[in-house]
């Protein structure tokens, strides 16, 4: 997402993850199949939100 300009390197996690849930769901739109991802993007982006933060924030170190 940094490549593409959606977001900074310096963008707070919580921003990172919010941007990445409206990237998965105009993807999922266009998509529709691949409900088994989906479902887990929403358990670890929405549902455990933190561990998702801390894993973002990790990620762009």
């Amino acid at each position: 997402m940094v490549l593409d300009g959606i977001i900074e390197r310096s963008t707070p996690p919580s921003y990172a993850r919010t941007e990445l849930i409206k990237a998965i769901e105009l993807f999922a739109a266009t998509f529709p199949n691949w409900q088994a991802a989906y479902a887990f993007a929403e358990e670890f982006l929405v549902d455990t939100e933190k561990v998702a933060e801390d894993q973002i924030q990790s990620a762009m170190r």
